[in-house]
């Protein structure tokens, strides 16, 4: 049996989580592009380093969360309709890609407060699962939030459609259309 030394030190960018359980991938923050090419970066490190372990987001075995960081250079309390927001364009269609072992952890308007800003906890690690839907659901998030603190007018349908994430979430119309394939069908545990 082999034997994963990584750190647990919460600054490391490869380590275990809170229960020493489950690795931790934490990149550098950046802009949508940056964060998705600092994570591809490291899972290819992990897979070098430890070839005889395959990376899974399925989420059956361990609770795995796909938290997303959101920084604003200090700390706050996440307000309600904010969480409401994220949940309705990411949670909400995310969810249910959270695999059976997130049990309570599987749940909508989870956030925690951070130094930097908050954390949205909601999403699964399945939107991290390849680079296009790790991009997307980061830029969705940023262009949620950068619109909520400008206090832009944010008007969608109750279960927002491609033109809400479009004029809303900020996403291109082909983005938009991968997001929702993805959530509806498109998704496969890897």
């Amino acid at each position: 049996s082999t034997v994963i030394q990584c750190s647990n030190h919460l600054s490391s960018p490869i380590g275990l989580d809170g229960q020493q359980s489950q690795l931790e991938f934490r990149p550098q923050p950046g802009t949508p592009q940056q964060v998705m090419k600092n994570i591809r970066k490291l899972v290819k490190e992990f897979s070098t380093k430890y070839p005889e372990f395959d990376l899974s987001d399925e989420g059956d075995r361990y609770p795995l969360g796909g938290h997303i960081h959101v920084g604003l250079n200090r700390e706050i309390e996440v307000p309600n309709d904010l969480r409401i927001i994220l949940d309705d364009f990411v949670g909400r269609p995310t969810i249910e890609m959270s695999g059976d072992a997130r049990s309570s952890y599987k749940q909508l308007g989870a956030t925690r407060t951070q130094k930097h800003g908050f954390e949205y906890r909601s999403t699964p690690a399945a939107v991290f699962q390849n680079p296009a839907m790790t991009f997307v659901t980061l830029r969705l998030v940023k262009n949620l939030c950068e619109k909520y603190f400008n206090q832009d007018t944010l008007e969608y349908n109750s279960r927002p459609t491609i033109q809400d994430y479009i004029e809303v979430g900020g996403l291109t119309k082909n983005q938009a259309k991968y997001f929702m394939k993805f959530c509806g069908n498109g998704y496969k545990p890897a």
